[in-house]
């Protein structure tokens, strides 16, 4: 009984942090909630969560638990993955622009010009965004 007052007590703060976020990501809301209150359901009845793991051909509600909470962290681990792996492509983007802007600004302060009335460093900065 302790454990379920414990388990309603962290679900029900799981939900309401969810439902918080609903406007930074709706769809992660909607799935968040639906599984907290899955989770409650199964916590305060237990007994269902064995039926339900005997429908899947697993031996105890324990144990399906276990694997669902193993493949939603799987889940998470590769969204979290995927998003930072787009944050440091666009930094990276955004630094190399940065510094070829930054390096055509100095060559035309310095007022190193070439032969033909370019500057020379634009020239170099050019051809190196071009390569990018």
């Amino acid at each position: 009984m302790m454990f379920q007052i414990f388990a309603t007590i962290v679900l029900f703060c799981i939900a309401v942090y969810a439902y918080a976020q609903s406007r930074v990501s709706p769809y992660v809301t909607r799935i968040a909630i639906l599984v907290t209150i899955l989770g409650e359901y199964l916590v305060l009845v237990p007994d269902h969560a064995t039926s339900i793991a005997s429908l899947f051909g697993v031996g105890r509600g324990a144990d399906l638990i276990f694997y669902v909470w193993v493949l939603l962290s799987m889940i998470m681990v590769l969204n979290v993955h995927i998003r930072l792996r787009g944050l440091n492509d666009r930094l990276i983007a955004l630094t190399r622009e940065l510094a070829l802007r930054d390096a055509a600004d100095a060559a035309r302060r310095l007022g190193a010009r070439h032969p033909r009335g370019r500057c020379r460093a634009t020239i170099l900065v050019n051809s190196a965004a071009r390569v990018m």
